[in-house]
C-alpha cells in the first residue's frame, strides 16, 4: 500500500498538470491539483513504513477530534504538540476540526449537532444511505478558525460487511501532512466499523492540491527554472540510485535551504530540517515498503477509548526523515 503513496510524490512531480506554485506561506511548491490514492485496509493499517511515523500523535489527534475540544492543552499534557505551530497563545484553535464534528452549530437547534453520532447511527441502522457524510466546511465558522480546514469532507459507504471511507483534502503537505491523514481516516475507518459490527474496507484519498514544499527565496526560483529538467529526470528514473542522483544533483547545483534543528527534550540534536522537502522525499521513494502492521482496538465505547486501547502490531519502518513544517 505505501506504493501508492510513493506513486503520488512521483505523480507530482512528473505529471503534465503539475507545476511550480507561489503560496500564502511564502514557502514555493510543486503543486499537483486533483490526484487521488486508495487503500485497502484489509491489507493491513497503512502507517507509513519508508519512514517512522509518530502513531501515538495520530491515535491522541484523532481522539482529541472526537472530544470536540477547542484547545490544544489536554494534547500538550500528553506531550503531542502538532497543533503548537497554529495555536494561540492560550491553547485555543477556534472552531476546527473537533467542534465542527461534535457541535455544528446552526439557526435551527441548540446546542449543535454531532456529525460523529450521526455517521454512527447510519453506518449501523441506514448502511444503504448516500448520506453518511462528515464534513468540517462550515464557511460561517472559517474566520474564527485558526487554520481552515485541510482534510474538509469525508465520505463513508457500506458494501456487505465493509466501511468504506472517501476523503477530500483540499490542501495536502505531502510530506508531513499526508501520511498522518491517511493514517488518521484510515484509524477512524476502523473505528467506526467496530462501533458498527463491520470490516474497515477502503479509504480513498482525493485531493485538491496536492503539493511538496521547495523552498522559499532563490531555493524556490531554482525549481522554477529547472522544473521542466527536473520533471524528465524524475520520469526516466527507475532505480534507487538514479533518484538519490537526483537528490545530488539538487543540493549541489540549488541555492542553500533554511534549516532548523530537530531536538529531543533533552535538546539533544537529532537531525536537521528543510523547507525544501523534494530532497527528503527523494530518498523515502528509494526505500523498500516493509510490510504493513496490524491494528487491534478494545472493545469499548468510542466516548470511553483511549491511547492505551489501541494496540499496534508489528510495525517495521526506516528511520525518520525530518521535514520542516510550514506554517
Amino acid at each position: 500500500l505505501m506504493e501508492q503513496y510513493h506513486q503520488l510524490i512521483k505523480s507530482i512531480l512528473t505529471n503534465k498538470y503539475s507545476g511550480y506554485k507561489q503560496n500564502r506561506t511564502g514557502i514555493d511548491t510543486i503543486s499537483y491539483f486533483g490526484p487521488q490514492t486508495e487503500y485497502d485496509l484489509s491489507e493491513g493499517f497503512p502507517l507509513m513504513t519508508t519512514k517512522k511515523l509518530f502513531f501515538r500523535g495520530v491515535v491522541e489527534e484523532l481522539l482529541w477530534f472526537f472530544r470536540g475540544e477547542d484547545n490544544i492543552k489536554s494534547l500538550q499534557e500528553k506531550d503531542v504538540h502538532i497543533w503548537d505551530e497554529w495555536a494561540r497563545e492560550d491553547g485555543s484553535v477556534g472552531p476546527i476540526y473537533p467542534v465542527q464534528w461534535r457541535k455544528w452549530k446552526t439557526p435551527y437547534e441548540t446546542g449543535g449537532t454531532d456529525q460523529i453520532a450521526q455517521v454512527t447511527d447510519k453506518l449501523k441502522n441506514d448502511p444503504n444511505s448516500r448520506r453518511i457524510i462528515l464534513s468540517a466546511w462550515n464557511i460561517a465558522d472559517l474566520k474564527k478558525m485558526v487554520l481552515p480546514p485541510c482534510h474538509l469532507i469525508a465520505q463513508f459507504n457500506v458494501m456487505k460487511e465493509n466501511v468504506d471511507c472517501k476523503l477530500f483534502q483540499r490542501s495536502a503537505d505531502t510530506a508531513l501532512g499526508v501520511p498522518f491523514n491517511i493514517a488518521s481516516y484510515a484509524l477512524m475507518t476502523y473505528i467506526f466499523a467496530q462501533q458498527t459490527g463491520r470490516k474497515p474496507g477502503r479509504l480513498i484519498h482525493t485531493f485538491g492540491d496536492a503539493h511538496i514544499y521547495c523552498g522559499k527565496g532563490r531555493r524556490g526560483s531554482f525549481y522554477e527554472k529547472n522544473i521542466d529538467k527536473l520533471k524528465k529526470m524524475i520520469s526516466e528514473a527507475n532505480k534507487p540510485e538514479d533518484y538519490l542522483e537526483i537528490k545530488e544533483w539538487i543540493e549541489k547545483m540549488a541555492p542553500k535551504d533554511e534549516y532548523e534543528d530537530v531536538r529531543k527534550k533533552d535538546g539533544h540534536i537529532i537531525g536537521k530540517a528543510g523547507y525544501d522537502h523534494i530532497p527528503g522525499l527523494l530518498k523515502q521513494i528509494t526505500r523498500e515498503p516493509l510490510p504493513l502492521p496490524r491494528i487491534k482496538i478494545a472493545e469499548k465505547t468510542l466516548e470511553e477509548l483511549a491511547y492505551e486501547d489501541f494496540t499496534l502490531i508489528n510495525y517495521q519502518y526506516y528511520p525518520a526523515i525530518y521535514f520542516r513544517i510550514v506554517e
